[in-house]
């Protein structure tokens, strides 16, 4: 199971759908109540706050995917949903990561570059050919082309070529360089 390690504590994949799954669960409870209102002692309403939150649980993928170092990754427009969050909205995108969508192929990116980071080079082609394929059907070019440059990390010979290759065609009508 893919984990991080953080001074001698290890939070893994079922830790955060534990947490997501428990704030999930308050949110639903708290639905019906007023979330216009300051959370706690921020100035942000709760809602603009658990919005803030969600935003959080997607940043990591980002970071992992944009390989920076120095600052965050220009993500393009951020992943809050504004004007459109409600409680019931919040909750659905808390679970995404964990549960399906989208989300569900950034985690698959995660879990395959985590597993490339531990050097289990199969696991990692694997979800990473996955997600590739599920970006595509998502009509993300750009991203399924940066998925395909991950998986032709953790491929060998002939795969690896043609992992660049899937990448180089997503990028080219997107007037993209590739970088590998």
């Amino acid at each position: 199971m893919a984990s991080v390690r953080s001074d001698g504590e290890t939070f893994t994949v079922a830790d955060l759908g534990a947490v997501s799954d428990a704030v999930a669960a308050v949110w639903t409870g708290a639905a019906d109540r007023d979330w216009s209102v300051p959370a706690g002692t921020v100035e942000w309403s709760c809602l603009a706050t658990a919005d803030h939150a969600v935003d959080c649980v997607y940043a990591p993928a980002f970071f992992l995917a944009s390989r920076r170092l120095d600052a965050y990754p220009d993500a393009g427009a951020d992943l809050r949903l504004g004007a459109r969050a409600t409680p019931a909205r919040l909750v659905e995108s808390l679970a995404e990561p964990i549960h399906g969508g989208l989300p569900a192929t950034i985690r698959k990116v995660c879990l395959g570059l985590l597993a490339r980071l531990d050097g289990d080079s199969g696991t990692a082609a694997t979800l990473l050919l996955e997600a590739e394929q599920e970006a595509v059907a998502w009509d993300r070019p750009y991203e399924a082309a940066c998925i395909a440059l991950e998986a032709a990390q953790a491929l060998d010979g002939e795969g690896a070529a043609l992992a660049q290759a899937r990448a180089a065609a997503f990028l080219e009508p997107l007037g993209c360089v590739n970088p590998y």
